[in-house]
Parts: structure tokens; C-alpha cells; sequence
């Protein structure tokens, strides 16, 4: 799926605006509001036709000289002499659009949102999706990233802020190079977007469309949602299956890492119920001459595939390193991504270098051909390809953009696909990656805290577990509890929205981060299962004899509740999302004509309709016959959601 402009639909507009004088304000109107722009400071608000006034951005002072505006009756055009940027600005009914352009390898800000009095709550695709509210402690912690790259931490192209009765949807033109910042202005957090124009790039321009739409959490991704599909860009799982088969798999399916995979394991899976299951294998070493095993899972009807990356290379004679980062002494050489200094970038965990995915291509078709030649794999898993964690190239053999990277990306993962006919997965599974992928791993918990003291060092209590012993390293499946800010910043029921799903959910099943699996944290194991029930997605688990031993019945219950249900929703869409109570702590989705779900967070029963929901517990009430079934996680250290004390990282 290519990156495309995103679709504007026409509108006659109410108000043709004068041109007015230099350094004046000018107003474009339509239906739907009045916009005030501000062409030398960039300031831009806007009146609701109820009166309502809206902040769209603030003014930035000491932008330097206005030249050559001209306005039209739907557009204004300008230029920033000192900035040596081109602005423009238009207007289709409800939609505005900014647009910069340059010559120039520079950079520029906008918008800036300075937080006033006005009550409103921001919507940021941080994985699956967070409501901030700018004037809580919580968000002003250091635990919570104040920078964030739009390709890399955003899920969606955009962000939102909702007020009363209204929400502003921002969708990115140009996703690659901004840098989303938050600040501290006062009490409250402000935010503001830079973008850097790059010299390698041929054309220099970004824009942000701004939506002005109802008042809903949601609503930036149900913006978004509409311009795919109008677009003719969104691909549907079941338009996958089509040409896919084996991804029908998938539909129901738990995911699993499993670590001493055999038949033996394999019949106790069986056993237990799990009639349908992705089996993820992190190393093809542990699975060396186990073919057999491999054959068995495939027959039983399960997906089965490894773990492979083409991020990372290191030297073939450097000790310290991992299979998927190996390759040769002339890749080694010519393959790593350089940078804007001419240095080659030291690559993860600063060991070697990124790996150019243009250099790398050759490399992937061998070694994938090579995999599928040796094991009777029936799916793949791709990391770091849809994460957004893209790179510029400045190699003059293999030079390249962050969108030329993308592109390489996703054609490799598509080759995959078509070569091999089989389902393939890889990390995150952000937007752009939506119309290749089949499965992800990260959007419901993302990695965080990567490089937090309390959970890297052995004598802290929340120390996430060392990568060893081989057949079940504790970082995966030793249970460990979460400290207090990250359980405030991720697990807050009330902060959590469902941006992702809105979108693709109908498109892609997404699941946790393998750092993150669905057991890991068992302060907030509950919070997690309700939320995968909510949102209808998997859980994901990371397993072995000992780990299935421990766990084993308490996963087969929750499949015997979860995989019905997402074998119906999952080729549907969320089509809503709703608080029940003011305090946000009972939720309601729905999928289709087909299934509501009804989560209670509460730690007392909630009421609804035909249905008394438990405490910490969920309703999936099937639209069409009326029957409604409840789950009830298995009781943990921490059973009810309360708000932890936010204690602040050192």
C-alpha cells in the first residue's frame, strides 16, 4: 500500500474573504465554521456555526516578513521570506488544509497547540490508541515520552483534541520527518509538531489537514477510516483471505512463541482445546532437525512460522551477536545504512549497523527461500517491517529516503506472501503497513521503558528477567509487576482508546508486544484480558512444557470464552465505541450488526439492559439472537482498576 495524499471531498463554501491587508488576518467559512488565520504568526482558530470558539493553533512570534499573500474564495497563499517557506491554506466545508513547501534542507513548526483554559483532552495513536489529559500529573511524568516520531510511535497518521461537543482530527499529508513534541506550559502539557525538511528529498513539503467532527474519542480514526475507503486504499481481512487462504487461520486464533516445540507438546495443546493457534518460533536453531514437529503442527491446523530480521547487521566475526543479524563480510561492507556525516549508523543496542533495506533484498529472498526449503512453515513473521522505525540512507550506492525504505519494506514482506502463499506478521503493524500484513505484535501493549533502570537491573523488583535459560528466557515468561507509572501511562482503562481497531480492525489481528505478552505483568493481567475481550483481538503468550503446566487450563478457559466470539467479529468492523458511565470505567464496543461487548472495570456489578455484569468482567451480547454470555478474568493480585499512585521515574 502506497502513501497517498489524503482524499479531500469538495464543498461550496459560504464565505468569499476579501484580500486583505499585509499582516492582517483573513477568514475562509463554509457550513460547518469560520476559520481565523493569522498568515504572519501562523495563529489559526476557528468558530463553530453554535458559537463554540476552537483553537486550531497558536501564534508563533518572530516568524519574520510576510510576502505575496493572496487570497481566493477558498484559499489563501503567502509566503515566510525569512523561513523561506511557501504557505498555503484552503477549505472544504468541515476540512482545512495547511501546506509548506521550500527548496531548502531546513525545518519548521506547526501547529503548536499552547493548552489555555479551555477543557479538552488530546487523542494520540500511541499504539492502539491514548486519551491525555494535559493538566494530569500523570502525563507530565518523565516515564511518558515527550517526542515522539510520527512514523516510528504513531500507530495513524494523525492525532486529535476533544472538547465539548466537538473534536479536531490532525492527518498528516507528509508523515515522515515530524517530530510530535509535548512541553510543560504552566500546569498542562502543550504539544506542537516539527517538521524537517531534508535534502534528500526532491520535493520539500508537508501539510495537516484539520477535521472538524463530532464529539468522540474515536472520531479522528473513523476520519480516517472514511478517506481509506473512499481512497480505495483499504484492503479488508477478508479480501486477504481471498488471495490468502491459510490467513483464515488466524480468525480465533491465540499466538504463541513457543520455545521446545515437539509433538509432544503439540498433542497437549490439542488436548487442552486450542484447535486453532499461531506458533511463532524465535530462533530456527531451537528447532533444528524437528521437521517433524513442524509437519505436526501444520496438520493439526495450526499457523506455524519463525521469527526473522533484516534490520540489524553485524560482523560474521563478532561473538556477541544473534542469527538474524548475520549475513557476510560484503554485506557487512557495503549494506549498513549511512548517515547525513557519511558514518555508518550503529544499529541496535548500538551493536553493527542498520542494515540498508535496498542492499539487503538479494539477502532476504535467499534466506527466506532457504527457511520455507527447510521447514514446512505455513506463515511468517517479519520484525521491525511495519513498526515505522524507517531510516534515511545518504550511501551513494543505495541512497535512499525514510518512504523508500518503507516501500522496500513492505515489497519484501508482500514477496513473501505471494511467493510462498502464506500469512506474514511483523511488529507494531502500523497504518502504512495495513495492506500487506495479516497479523502484528505491539499494538495492544508496546515496548516501554527500554532503557528504565527499574526494569533492566537484576536487584530491582520490577527487573523484567534476564534472555536465558534458551527453552524459557525470564524477560518472556517469568511474571513480573509493573511500576506504578507505567500501569497509570498503559492500563488505565480511562485512558485507553481503541484508535487502532476503529480503524483495522476488519484489516488486521493485532496482539501484544513479545516483551509484553498477555501473562507478563500480573498486576494488570485482568485490565489486559478485559481490554483484548473489548477490542476482540488474541492474546499472545509465550510457552513451553513447564509454562503450559502452570498455565495451561487457565489459557484453555479464556479460549473456550475468546475464540468463538473473535471467529465472528474478526472479519468485522468496530463500528463504535462508548463510555456507559461518567467515570469511563464501564465500555462498550460494538462490531457489525453482530456483538456488543460490555467491559466493567468497576470493582461493583454494572447493570445493563438484560445483563448484570460482575465486577472485572465483560458481556458479549449477540445482537441477533439476544443471547449474552459474561467472562470473568481468574482472580490476580490486583482484581479491580483503581488509580495507582504515580510514582515518578528517578
Amino acid at each position: 500500500m502506497l502513501v497517498r495524499h489524503i482524499l479531500l471531498i469538495p464543498a461550496v463554501l459560504l464565505f468569499i474573504p476579501a484580500t486583505p491587508a499585509h499582516g492582517a488576518t483573513f477568514d475562509l467559512g463554509s457550513r460547518a465554521w469560520k476559520v481565523t488565520i493569522d498568515p504572519a504568526t501562523l495563529a489559526v482558530s476557528a468558530r463553530l456555526s453554535s458559537g463554540v470558539q476552537v483553537l486550531i493553533s497558536s501564534a508563533q512570534p518572530g516568524l519574520g516578513d510576510l510576502t505575496n499573500l493572496t487570497t481566493g474564495p477558498a484559499s489563501a497563499n503567502w509566503k515566510l521570506r525569512d523561513q523561506q517557506i511557501a504557505a498555503t491554506a484552503s477549505l472544504n466545508e468541515n476540512a482545512l488544509t495547511l501546506h509548506f513547501a521550500t527548496n531548502e534542507a531546513t525545518s519548521f513548526t506547526w501547529p503548536v497547540y499552547n493548552i489555555s483554559t479551555e477543557q479538552v483532552s488530546y487523542i494520540i495513536p500511541k499504539a492502539e490508541g491514548l486519551l491525555v489529559d494535559p493538566r494530569s500529573p500523570v502525563w507530565q511524568s518523565p516515564t511518558w515520552p515527550h517526542e515522539m516520531d510520527t512514523m516510528e510511535d504513531f500507530s495513524l497518521p494523525l492525532w486529535g483534541v476533544l472538547g465539548k461537543s466537538w473534536t479536531l482530527t490532525y492527518l498528516l499529508e507528509n508523515p515522515f520527518d515530524n517530530t510530535f513534541l509535548f512541553r510543560e506550559s504552566g500546569n498542562a502539557l502543550s504539544w506542537s509538531l516539527h517538521h524537517e525538511f531534508k535534502r534528500i528529498w526532491k520535493r520539500k513539503a508537508f501539510g495537516v489537514v484539520i477535521v472538524l467532527g463530532p464529539e468522540s474519542p474515536v472520531e479522528p480514526a473513523l476520519e480516517y477510516r472514511r478517506r481509506l475507503i473512499a481512497s480505495r486504499v483499504f484492503v479488508s481481512m477478508r479480501q486477504k483471505i481471498a488471495k490468502t487462504p491459510g490467513a483464515e487461520k488466524l480468525l480465533g486464533a491465540a499466538q504463541a512463541y513457543v520455545w521446545d516445540l515437539s509433538v509432544h507438546l503439540l498433542d497437549r495443546l490439542k488436548a487442552a482445546g486450542f484447535d486453532r493457534l499461531w506458533i511463532g518460533i524465535p530462533e530456527l536453531e531451537h528447532i533444528e532437525g524437528r521437521q517433524e514437529a513442524v509437519r505436526t503442527a501444520v496438520k493439526m491446523g495450526y499457523l506455524i512460522g519463525p521469527y526473522d530480521s533484516y534490520d540489524s547487521i553485524h560482523s560474521p566475526h563478532q561473538k556477541d551477536t544473534w542469527e538474524t543479524a548475520q549475513f557476510d563480510d560484503q554485506l557487512f561492507a557495503y549494506g549498513p545504512v549511512v548517515g547525513v556525516d557519511g558514518n555508518k549508523v550503529p544499529g541496535f543496542q548500538k551493536k553493527g549497523y542498520w542494515l540498508s533495506s535496498l542492499a539487503a533484498r538479494p539477502y532476504v529472498e535467499r534466506r527466506v527461500t532457504r527457511t520455507f526449503a527447510t521447514f514446512p512453515f505455513n506463515s511468517f513473521f517479519m520484525d521491525c517491517d511495519a513498526s515505522g522505525d524507517l531510516y534515511d540512507n545518504y550511501s551513494p550506492r543505495f541512497l535512499a529516503t525514510q518512504a523508500d525504505d518503507m516501500r522496500e519494506r513492505l515489497s519484501r514482506m508482500q514477496w513473501v506472501v505471494d511467493k510462498f502463499n502464506t500469512p506474514i506478521g511483523s511488529e507494531d503493524g502500523h497504518w502504512f503497513a495495513a495492506g500487506v500484513i495479516h497479523f502484528a505484535h505491539g499494538m495492544m501493549t508496546p515496548v516501554f521503558g527500554y532503557n528504565d533502570s527499574r526494569l533492566r537491573e537484576k536487584n530491582s523488583p520490577n527487573f523484567l528477567g534476564r534472555y536465558w535459560p534458551p527453552d524459557g528466557p525470564e524477560i518472556f515468561m517469568r511474571p513480573t509487576p509493573l511500576p506504578d507509572d507505567y500501569r497509570a501511562l498503559y492500563f488505565d482503562p480511562r485512558s485507553r482508546i481503541p484508535l487502532f481497531q476503529t480503524v483495522f480492525h476488519d484489516s488486521v489481528i493485532t496482539t501484544h508486544h513479545w516483551e509484553r505478552p498477555s501473562l507478563k505483568f500480573p498486576n494488570v493481567t485482568q485490565i489486559n484480558t478485559l481490554l483484548e475481550l473489548l477490542y476482540n483481538v488474541p492474546p499472545l503468550y509465550h510457552l513451553n512444557n513447564k509454562e503450559l503446566a502452570k498455565n495451561g487450563e487457565r489459557m484453555a478457559r479464556y479460549y473456550r470464552f475468546f475464540s468463538p466470539l473473535l471467529r465472528q467479529t474478526a472479519l468485522l468492523p468496530m463500528g463504535d465505541f462508548q463510555w456507559l458511565t461518567p467515570d469511563h470505567l464501564v465500555q462498550k464496543t460494538t462490531f457489525g450488526h453482530a456483538v456488543e461487548m460490555i467491559a466493567n472495570f468497576r470493582n461493583t456489578p454494572f447493570k445493563d439492559a438484560d445483563a448484570l455484569i460482575p465486577a472485572s468482567a465483560i458481556a458479549a451480547r449477540y445482537l441477533v439472537s439476544g443471547r449474552v454470555e459474561i467472562f470473568q478474568p481468574s482472580p490476580e493480585s490486583d482484581p479491580v482498576f483503581h488509580q495507582p499512585r504515580v510514582k515518578l521515574a528517578p
